[in-house]
């Protein structure tokens, strides 16, 4: 055993010496640093620190990063690479996964090892899901979903910025932009048609103080529209007294149409009040305007709109749309001064294709599609709008469009039915197992009481 113990006594105490001389190296972190520190890997760091002492490995620093290793000891390591002359790391690819993981204090050594803040990502779908945030998870996912759809999935050549990556994470944006990222350093047009200003997701996020910080820093607002994009009315006025543009382009809505779409309503009042009237929406294939998409969303604006001055009679599309919403809000006053009829139909619009033989929508057969929404409050206002077009003298007998029925030379033909015949066919059993309400519509319509429910 005295054998033993000597051969053993020698090699551990070189470990410690070892240990000691690795401890005095570390470097005291600033406050910020210091509040990035979590539980140490310790582990990793010592795979890693004994990769790079052979000079093996670099990267394996980047393995440590993932393994979670945000603690003094982890950047003391970094430091270590960047006295010794960088060790081969990529300093660049440092930079991307400190954002990724919500490390500053690793990203600021990154920044000093001559990472590039406005590095183009291209596997912006993954590497967006792993983004960490503070933000609350829904609002993480609306925003991650305007940042993810089709046409910013499909990355261009050259990548997308760090800047967009790291969207949804206000920490990181101020960061980024603090060490030289560009606000602007989106291509032209944007990201295959997607977002083109890294200030649109800062407005996302509803978030004043790094709004400001994009402003600051040189973000554009003016070439082109963005006001819409926040839910925040404060955040819009600010914005217009900045002189944001509120005229839409070739390829963005108005801030206004922007706002109804979102379903922003004080950013759309706000808006109201200072963009031109009945700016046509870019990409149509029939002219709509802001009231157009307030009437299709069901947005209290509607009858703001009306007021303001916007043409309800902008299309036979939008007219039809504005005449429903009225219906459907029971404001019958609005209604009548604007001339609407009880029996107003619209045809299928040219993207429907629909067989040319088609009927017509009525304002009758649209407002009954709703009322076996699963909203009871979508259910509710088709009752109301059906009743009431029914008291304004609404026919029950004009023809409605109920499918194709064969094809012909290649085309389809269309079912034309009267539409209490449709309408008996199409919701007859559901009538007869619903509430009151619902069977006596089917009586006004139908002219008689909804089939029995049948016996098991």
């Amino acid at each position: 055993m005295k054998w033993l113990m000597l051969m053993v006594l020698p090699w551990a105490l070189v470990g410690c010496v070892q240990t000691r001389a690795t401890t005095e190296v570390l470097v005291r972190l600033d406050a910020e640093a210091l509040q990035d520190i979590r539980w140490p890997n310790r582990e990793a760091l010592a795979w890693a620190d004994a990769q790079v002492q052979t000079w093996a490995s670099p990267q394996s620093i980047l393995a440590a990063l993932e393994k979670d290793g945000r603690d003094e000891e982890y950047q003391a390591l970094l430091r270590r690479a960047l006295e010794g002359g960088g060790w081969g790391m990529d300093w660049d690819f440092l930079l991307e996964k400190a954002m990724t993981y919500d490390h500053r204090a690793v990203g600021r050594l990154a920044v000093a090892g001559g990472a590039d803040p406005n590095r183009r990502v291209r596997r912006v779908y993954e590497a967006s899901l792993n983004v960490k945030t503070d933000l609350e998870g829904a609002l993480y996912a609306a925003i991650l979903e305007a940042l993810l759809e089709e046409d910013v999935r499909s990355t261009p050549p050259e990548g997308v910025p760090l800047l967009l990556l790291t969207q949804a994470n206000t920490r990181a944006q101020h960061f980024l932009l603090d060490v030289g990222a560009d606000p602007n350093g989106w291509p032209v047009g944007g990201v295959n048609g997607g977002l083109r200003s890294g200030i649109e997701g800062a407005l996302m996020s509803n978030d004043m103080k790094l709004v400001r910080h994009y402003v600051d820093c040189g973000a554009d607002i003016a070439s082109y529209p963005v006001a819409g994009f926040t839910a925040s009315p404060e955040i819009a006025a600010w914005l217009i007294e900045r002189g944001t543009t509120l005229r839409a382009d070739a390829t963005h809505f108005s801030p206004l149409q922007a706002a109804l779409v979102r379903g922003h309503t004080e950013t759309a009042r706000v808006l109201l009040r200072h963009e031109p009237l009945n700016q046509k929406m870019p990409f149509m294939t029939y002219d709509f305007t802001a009231l157009g998409i307030a009437a299709c969303k069901h947005s209290p604006l509607v009858p703001d709109l009306l007021d303001a001055g916007y043409d309800p009679y902008c299309s036979a599309e939008q007219a039809f749309s504005v005449a429903l919403a009225l219906v459907s809000r029971g404001d019958l006053v609005r209604f009548r001064r604007y001339g609407f009829s009880p029996d107003a139909n619209c045809p299928w619009l040219p993207d429907d294709a629909m067989p040319e033989n088609a009927a017509p929508k009525t304002l009758l057969s649209e407002a009954l599609r709703d009322l076996f929404s699963a909203s009871e409050e979508r259910c509710a206002r088709a009752v109301r709008a059906a009743n009431l077009l029914l008291d304004l003298g609404a026919n029950p007998q004009t023809l409605v469009y109920a499918g194709s029925v064969d094809v012909v030379d290649g085309r389809e033909v269309a079912k034309n039915l009267p539409l209490s015949t449709w309408f008996a066919k199409r919701f007859g059993d559901r009538c007869a197992k619903g509430p009151p309400e619902l069977r006596a519509l089917y009586r006004r319509i139908v002219g008689k009481e909804p089939p029995a429910k049948p016996r098991r």
